[in-house]
């Protein structure tokens, strides 16, 4: 089934590949959103553009032939633009995750170590408040002064925001340590 699907995606069949979108999407959107806790939005966004990443290499002979199943290669697909998309914002990574370091963290990390804290900071933000996710979203990722992100929320003076956002990161190392300590006994 799947090599006849790739042959037809391969020569232009664009039914063939909407099949292959409407059988994936839920599966693969539920799994993107469950495992790695990345917004349905978010996940949304993904899938589309692991689609497209999938035709473009069919139509352009990247794959000239599947020895695997589509579902397998747009799960990796699907799980590459995840971790480049937490990696892509370097003004927040960085900085968070600079932010966030605790004792027995060593510069020199390894890729891997490094996706995997990603990851781990991603899923806690998701379990943030409201009020504390967009707080840390207008300081790490945007790179706001406090006096900008006071306007922004309508805070009395960036005193406030100052110590909410305080609060907030302890929150969010609480949850970081949290997580990673239940990932270490896995």
């Amino acid at each position: 089934m799947d090599q006849e699907t790739f042959q037809k995606i391969r020569f232009g069949d664009q039914n063939a590949l909407a099949e292959v979108y409407k059988a994936n999407r839920d599966t693969v959107i539920n799994w993107i959103t469950h495992k790695h806790s990345c917004s349905l939005e978010e996940a949304k966004d993904i899938y589309q553009d692991a689609i497209v990443i999938f035709y473009n290499n069919v139509a352009k002979g990247k794959i000239s032939e599947i020895n695997f199943s589509i579902s397998s290669y747009l799960h990796e697909v699907v799980r590459r633009q995840f971790l480049n998309r937490l990696k892509k914002d370097s003004r927040m990574s960085r900085g968070l995750l600079d932010t966030l370091k605790y004792p027995g963290d060593s510069d020199n990390e390894e890729d891997h170590q490094y996706e995997q804290k990603l990851e781990v900071v991603h899923m806690a933000l998701q379990e943030l408040g409201a009020a504390c996710k967009k707080l840390i979203k207008l300081k790490y990722f945007t790179n706001l002064s406090m006096e900008s992100i006071c306007e922004q929320l309508g805070y009395k003076n960036p005193g406030t925001a100052k110590n909410l956002k305080y609060k907030c990161m302890r929150i969010l190392r609480r949850k970081v340590n949290t997580m990673t300590k239940l990932r270490m006994q896995i």
